[in-house]
Order: structure tokens, then C-alpha cells, then sequence
């Protein structure tokens, strides 16, 4: 890569990005890619397996992802984990594989022991790829790195009416995210915080909440800006519920401290909150700022793609 670091593919959604920035790794995150299956071993697959499942497998078989030193599986879902085990086999993928277990439901003792082995399992596994195993200084300085990430990227969304982007040109800028340098990500975040804020509401239309899985098509956003609505709270599991709170640096043991993101972060369907939890948070945060709506394919609520 550009800048001498090594990088990783990483499947959706939830995953200990500070562990690999800590080790210097570049993680990509790989969201499908949309569209039509970009090669024939999509059909590997069912058809019925999950989009994002199959264009993943089409497109790592393609060559496509071939820059990357190896790719990481969370357990998002058994299509995802299921693809862990067959990209290797049906794919053509010779690179390595790395996979994360996060528990899903409650915060309980036996779930807080779990995620932090899992943690600390994943960072061993990195460290043959990384050429050194990871510090604890650097891992903390990581989480803080990614705390400041969070925190503009929720003042973003937070105060939408006030940034004279439209929802597309703010939804790329997120999404940049995914694939930069994490101190890269967070310059161009401070930057536009001081370029696009306006002192007062600068979206005119009406505030629409929207949810789904990955903001795509892009399309989308011009279709609802043409209709003179806005989105001005978002439920993306790529976006809004991957943005933690701010987490107490301190003596704390880091991987104690990543082990609290996972039950502090806004409730998932594909991590530690049900599909209700995520719905009642998601009206409790589209409300107070004046939502007429979400994008949901019922009539009172419009969801964008799969949950």
C-alpha cells in the first residue's frame, strides 16, 4: 500500500477496527459490493443467500481484492461466517482468513469474558501478518483515535439540518471511513465540521429518518432530496450503529475497554440488541429532530434493504 501498511478486507458489520489500526493494518471493509454479482461464483452460492454474501465471494474470486494481505470474518450472520469457510474453497481466495465471534444479547459476565478473549485471540492471530505483537500503549492510543472519530461523525448526523451538504455528499464522506488511514478519515472530518456547518438550519425539507443495512443505492439519497426531504437521523448498521459513545481511558486494561464498546454501542440487530431494541432507539433518537418518517417498506415506515 501507500503508505507501507499492510491491509485487510473486512466483512460486515461490527469489528475491533482500533486492534488493527493499533497493529498498523489498513482494514477495507468489503459492504457486498452492490450490484449485480460481478462474476459467475456468485452462483455458488443459493440464490436466496444474502446479496452482500454472494457480490463478497464473487468479488474476492474476481481478483479484484487481491491488494489485500488477507480478509476478516465477523460473525454477523451465519451467510458471513458460513463464507469464512467457503471463500477459501469456492472462491479462489488464497489469502489468509481471520475470523471474530462477538455474543450477541445481554451484557452478562459470561458475555464480557467472551468478547474480551475473542479480542485478544484476534490480536495474536494479527501479529504473524503485522510483523509484531500488539502494544497496549498503541491500542489505547487507538481507541482514543477512534473515540474522536465517532464523536465528529455523530456531530455530523447530529446536527444534519446545519451542514450544506446533501445527503449523498455526506454520505460519501462517511463511508470514506470504511476504506482510509483512520487520521486520514479524521482530517477530512474536521474539515468539513469547519467547511459545511452553518450557524443555522441550512436543510429546508422535510427530516426523514432512515434505516437499512448499508446506505445503497446512493440513488436513493437523490430521490429523497428531489422530493424535498432530507435525512436527518440515520440507523445504517454501516453508519449510525457503529458510532460507541466515549470510552474512559485510564489504567484500565485496553481490551477491557473494547469489551465495554460492545454494550455500549447502539443496539444491533447483528450484534447485542434485537431488532426491537434498534427500533425503539431509532424512534427515540429520528423524534427530536422532527422526523416525518422512516424508509421502511410499510406505509408509516421505509427501510432501506436488509436490517
Amino acid at each position: 500500500m501507500e503508505h507501507g501498511r499492510k491491509a485487510v478486507a473486512v466483512l460486515p458489520v461490527h469489528y475491533p477496527k482500533e486492534i488493527l489500526t493499533a497493529m498498523n493494518l489498513l482494514a477495507v471493509e468489503l459492504w457486498g459490493p452492490p450490484g449485480s454479482p460481478v462474476s459467475h461464483e456468485a452462483g455458488r452460492l443459493q440464490t436466496y443467500v444474502c446479496a452482500v454474501v454472494r457480490n463478497a465471494l464473487a468479488f474476492l474470486a474476481s481478483g479484484r481484492a487481491d491488494v489485500v494481505e488477507g480478509v476478516l470474518f465477523p460473525h454477523t450472520c451465519d451467510s458471513v461466517q458460513g463464507l469464512g469457510t467457503l471463500a477459501t474453497d469456492f472462491g479462489g481466495w488464497g489469502k489468509k482468513a481471520f475470523y471474530f465471534l462477538h455474543p450477541r444479547g445481554a451484557n452478562r459476565p459470561s458475555a464480557r469474558t467472551f468478547i474480551e478473549a475473542e479480542l485478544r485471540s484476534l490480536a495474536a492471530d494479527f501479529e504473524e501478518l503485522a510483523g509484531a505483537p500488539i502494544d497496549a500503549a498503541k491500542l489505547s492510543w487507538a481507541i482514543k483515535l477512534h473515540d474522536e472519530i465517532n464523536l465528529l461523525r455523530g456531530e455530523l448526523l447530529r446536527e444534519r439540518a446545519r451542514l450544506d451538504l446533501s445527503d449523498r455528499e455526506l454520505y460519501a464522506l462517511l463511508r470514506r471511513g470504511e476504506f482510509l488511514w483512520p487520521e486520514d478519515h479524521l482530517l477530512e472530518l474536521r474539515q468539513a465540521k469547519v467547511k459545511h456547518f452553518r450557524d443555522k438550519a441550512f436543510q429546508t425539507g422535510a427530516p426523514v429518518m432512515i434505516t437499512g443495512y448499508v446506505p445503497e443505492p446512493a440513488g436513493l439519497f437523490d430521490t429523497l432530496n428531489e422530493a424535498g426531504a432530507f435525512t436527518a437521523a440515520d440507523d445504517y448498521a454501516a453508519v449510525g450503529r457503529r458510532i460507541l459513545p466515549p470510552r474512559k481511558l485510564g489504567g484500565d486494561d485496553p481490551f477491557k475497554i473494547l469489551a465495554d464498546g460492545y454494550f455500549t454501542a447502539p443496539p444491533c440487530p447483528h450484534a447485542h440488541g434485537g431488532a426491537d431494541d434498534a427500533h425503539a432507539l431509532s424512534l427515540r433518537f429520528g423524534r427530536p429532530r422532527g422526523c416525518a418518517g422512516r424508509d421502511h417498506p410499510r406505509a408509516e415506515i421505509l427501510r432501506t434493504g436488509i436490517v
